[in-house]
């Protein structure tokens, strides 16, 4: 009787076994490209009139504001921001780093512009469309990931993707 239970039981746990489903294999993670960031705003302008599309503006102090870090990590760097960055924006980094140095010409690039947009604060987003007219701007750091800074850059973005 003994013999005849654990054979069932054998036989019972093996079809169970058999039966269950494969777990699915994880999908390869995809890794983009990191998107050019021009500092360079005129050139930057121009190819945005010439493509059509909108320049996004990043004030940011790269080497001393944690809230510009945590921004370009969870958001800027994704792959939905960088796939909907690609298809809709130029790329402006307007750095004003504390140790890094910079060339003159940049720094007073990025202090006109800064004025000119009345930027208060870091990070800061400003968003122009192809005319360089101001349509939109996320100033701080909110979390959320890329789909949250996306929806509130919307105003001037086609659909988000």
């Amino acid at each position: 009787m003994l013999k005849t239970f654990l054979a069932l039981s054998w036989l019972i746990s093996w079809t169970a076994l058999a039966e269950a489903p494969t777990p699915p294999e994880p999908a390869p993670k995809i890794e983009l490209p990191a998107p050019v960031w021009h500092t360079d705003f005129a050139a930057a302008s121009a190819l945005a009139k010439e493509s059509g599309k909108s320049v996004l503006l990043l004030f940011t102090g790269s080497d001393w504001c944690a809230p510009c870090h945590r921004l370009k990590q969870e958001s800027l760097s994704h792959p939905d921001f960088i796939k909907h960055a690609r298809k809709h924006y130029v790329l402006v980094e307007l750095d004003f780093p504390h140790r890094k140095s910079q060339s003159e010409r940049l720094k007073h690039q990025n202090r006109q512009l800064k004025s000119k947009f009345h930027v208060g604060g870091f990070p800061s987003l400003i968003l122009l469309n192809s005319e360089g007219e101001e349509v939109t701007r996320v100033e701080g750091y909110s979390s959320g990931g890329p789909n949250v800074l996306l929806k509130r850059l919307q105003p001037a973005s086609k659909d988000v993707d």
